[in-house]
């Protein structure tokens, strides 16, 4: 099998399950490797997603059939809708930690999501000492979220799946140097 005839067999499976007006041709990826075929859908919808993996994950099974490993990638684009300064952190025995929880809505079409930032108490001091109150870490917290969700390929980041992330010192160093610049 070719990468033209994968891409073919991809597109016409994408179709009849209508999911190809869901996808960010733009950001489709399809490569042939040496171990195989690398895929990556991209949706602009999250709701899509399981249909999506389940077209792809039938291409995969047929590509396989023939002696071709893939590797599939469906992710979708997310925006930050929200986010909120929720309190201590707290560990799996429920006692507090040292840092603080946000919780953030996540969009992506008609489907949203709910994510808990920690972020270290040494990474919240780092903020709030470089950009001012508690409104400006929200900010640099959403930062950080756009960020994560703007890296695809292999070390993308599913909100779906994985709903915490952790915020550090070196992470809030990134933010605060890379990120859009705080207002005050």
């Amino acid at each position: 099998m070719t990468t033209r005839e994968l891409g073919k067999l991809i597109v016409d499976d994408l179709r009849a399950a209508d999911i190809l007006p869901y996808v960010v041709r733009e950001k489709q990826q399809l490569h042939e490797t040496p171990e195989g075929f690398l895929v990556e859908i991209v949706l602009r919808d999250g709701s899509k997603l399981e249909e999506a993996e389940n077209v792809i994950g039938k291409v995969r099974r047929e590509v396989e059939s023939r002696g071709r490993h893939v590797i599939s990638i469906v992710r979708a684009l997310w925006s930050v809708k929200k986010v909120e300064q929720v309190g201590p952190a707290r560990g799996s025995s429920g006692g507090i930690k040292c840092a603080i929880d946000f919780n953030a809505i996540l969009q992506s079409g008609k489907r949203e999501v709910v994510v808990t930032v920690e972020v270290t108490q040494s990474a919240f001091d780092e903020l709030q000492g470089k950009v001012g109150g508690d409104g400006h870490v929200v900010k640099k917290v959403k930062d950080f979220l756009e960020f994560q969700l703007s890296i695809g390929g292999a070390g993308y980041w599913d909100p779906v799946r994985y709903p915490q992330r952790v915020l550090n010192e070196a992470a809030a160093s990134y933010v605060l140097t890379y990120g859009p610049a705080t207002t005050t």
